[in-house]
């Protein structure tokens, strides 16, 4: 290979003997490894190297491998500049035959930044596994209901806001829950209810619901202990308690997240404890009438009394006329 094509190449070139001392080494090389024109002549290749003397000797009998089977060897090699600072190559080694001695032909260029971005990806990479599986511990351990809902369509904001929310009954569908929501309509894992359709859970007929969403949307796509009434499996009437916040991008509602608790019992022992309060009003109400009915013949007959005589001898009237009247007021 003319020296002239070794000497303009990009990619630093280096030659070595038999006994790995550097024979030659092109601009590139030089400049690569931080050194003067010429200044690696002569030196071991060892001055290159980064790494310790086991993690050589393991290079250096892959290598040797390599060229015995195939007469090359390309991989990553962790090198050092002379100023010490590391860097990343990757290098392709040929066997050559040079005046009947064998020699090594290194070409390599700097992949350093490729190695760096190559390992904050796999970090961030490993971050989000991780991430990912503390979030699926949170909601499978979760003693709340936990779902995320997507529209297949975006929904723009600056529509009107029962357009909105026609739009999301038309759109919107289940893509993500856990174990307990799924309970709570009666099915036994979150698989059964994915994809179903907003309306299929939310009875849309219910205004209460219509006004649930009115509420997301004015609220600012956001809302804290709310009240959805919705059916179960079965047809079961059901009542959550709701948080969610919606995800806006470019101005365009694209999902929802939330939480849920079911309140139904809680909700039915309300109503029961209200009908209860009802009915006792109601009795105690009517005790009040049916207590004075019977009294008002009385005050009747005292008043009578009072009108024959005008001056009462006894006191034992006046005193029940004070209870008479006491007891109807």
């Amino acid at each position: 290979m003319p020296v002239q094509v070794l000497e303009h190449m990009s990619e630093g070139v280096s030659l070595t003997d038999q006994s790995g001392i550097i024979l030659y080494t092109n601009p590139a090389e030089d400049q690569m490894f931080g050194y003067a024109r010429g200044e690696l002549l002569g030196q071991p290749l060892g001055v290159q190297s980064s790494g310790s003397a086991s993690e050589a000797e393991r290079l250096e009998q892959s290598i040797a491998a390599a060229l015995q089977s195939r007469g090359e060897w390309l991989g990553e090699v962790s090198n050092q500049r002379k100023d010490g600072s590391k860097l990343t190559t990757r290098s392709r080694i040929t066997a050559l035959e040079l005046d009947g001695k064998p020699h090594r032909l290194c070409v390599q260029q700097d992949v350093t930044e490729d190695v760096i971005a190559r390992e904050r990806e796999r970090h961030l990479s490993q971050s989000l596994r991780e991430s990912e599986a503390r979030y699926r511990s949170f909601v499978a351990q979760s003693t709340e209901g936990i779902w995320r809902v997507e529209l297949e369509q975006p929904i723009s904001v600056s529509l009107p806001v029962r357009e909105q929310v026609e739009r999301m009954y038309q759109h919107a569908y289940l893509a993500e829950c856990n174990d307990v929501m799924a309970r709570m309509y009666g099915f036994e894992r979150a698989e059964q209810l994915l994809g179903k359709r907003l309306g299929e859970l939310l009875v849309r007929d219910d205004p209460r619901n219509t006004e649930f969403l009115v509420a997301f949307i004015e609220h600012g796509y956001r809302l804290e202990a709310a009240e959805s009434h919705e059916l179960d499996r079965q047809g079961k009437p059901c009542v959550f308690q709701n948080s969610l916040v919606g995800t806006i991008e470019a101005g365009f509602v694209r999902r929802a997240w939330g939480t849920q608790r079911d309140i139904t019992a809680e909700n039915e022992a309300r109503q029961q404890a209200e009908a209860a309060n009802r009915a006792k009003d109601e009795f105690l109400a009517l005790l009040g009438h049916e207590l004075r009915n019977p009294l008002a013949p009385i005050l009747t007959a005292l008043e009578l009394m009072k009108l024959r005589d005008a001056h009462p001898a006894c006191s034992e009237g006046a005193t029940a006329e004070r209870q008479v009247r006491r007891a109807v007021r």
